[in-house]
C-alpha cells in the first residue's frame, strides 16, 4: 500500500511523500495524514490516540458503525473500503491535505468509550461488566447489593448518557475499547 500510494502521490499529484509503518508518538505527531486499517468496531480504540490528526480509516466492506456509537470526537475520520483503488485513496489524501483545519484538541466527546472510567461510577462499571457477561439484572443487582429497580435505573442512566438504544449497543460500546489495527503515517 505504501509503495503504491507513494507512486500515485508523486506521479499523479506531483506531491512527494514519505511513509512509515512504525507506530510511535513521534511519527504520529509528525504525520500530515494517518491511514489506519480498521478490522472491526473493536479497532477504533486506536483512534483515541490520534484523534487530533487527519485520519483515513481503511475498512472491510462489511464494517458497520452505528452513528450513535461512533464518538463525536472521531467524526473527522474518513472511512473508505480497503477495496478502493489507490487513485481513490490518493484523492482522499489530497483532499485531506487541502483542508486547513486539523481537528481541535479541545473538542471533547461525552460518549467516548475510551474515557468510560472517568464517566461511570465503579458500580455502573460493574453493572456494564455484568451486562456484557450476559448476567441477568436480578443477579447483577444481588451481587452489587442493590435493588433490581436501582440496577435498571443505573442501566437506563448509562444508556441515556451514551445515547444507546439496547443491550446490544452497550456490548458494542464496551467492545469498542479493545484494539487491533495497522497504521501508515504520511508526511510531506
Amino acid at each position: 500500500l505504501g509503495y503504491g500510494l507513494k507512486e500515485i502521490m508523486n506521479h499523479r499529484f506531483g506531491v512527494r511523500v514519505s511513509f512509515t509503518t512504525e507506530l510511535t508518538q513521534k511519527n504520529i505527531h509528525n504525520a500530515d495524514v494517518v491511514i489506519v486499517t480498521l478490522y472491526d468496531e473493536n479497532s477504533l480504540r486506536l483512534l483515541a490516540s490520534v484523534k487530533h490528526m487527519r485520519i483515513i480509516g481503511l475498512v472491510h466492506k462489511s464494517f458497520k458503525i452505528s452513528g450513535y456509537i461512533f464518538p463525536l470526537c472521531l467524526s473527522h475520520v474518513f472511512l473508505t473500503t480497503q477495496y478502493n483503488s489507490l487513485n481513490t485513496v490518493g484523492e482522499l489524501i489530497m483532499n485531506l491535505l487541502k483542508t486547513e483545519s486539523v481537528p481541535s484538541k479541545t473538542k471533547t466527546c461525552a460518549r467516548c468509550p475510551m474515557i468510560l472510567d472517568n464517566i461511570l461510577s465503579t458500580q455502573q462499571q460493574k453493572l456494564i461488566d455484568g451486562i456484557v457477561a450476559g448476567k441477568k439484572m436480578k443477579d447483577l443487582a444481588s451481587s452489587l447489593f442493590i435493588n433490581v429497580k436501582t440496577a435498571y435505573s443505573h442501566k437506563h442512566l448509562i444508556m441515556k448518557k451514551f445515547e444507546l438504544k439496547s443491550d446490544h449497543d452497550i456490548l458494542k460500546m464496551w467492545k469498542f475499547r479493545q484494539n487491533s489495527f495497522h497504521c501508515i503515517c504520511i508526511s510531506l
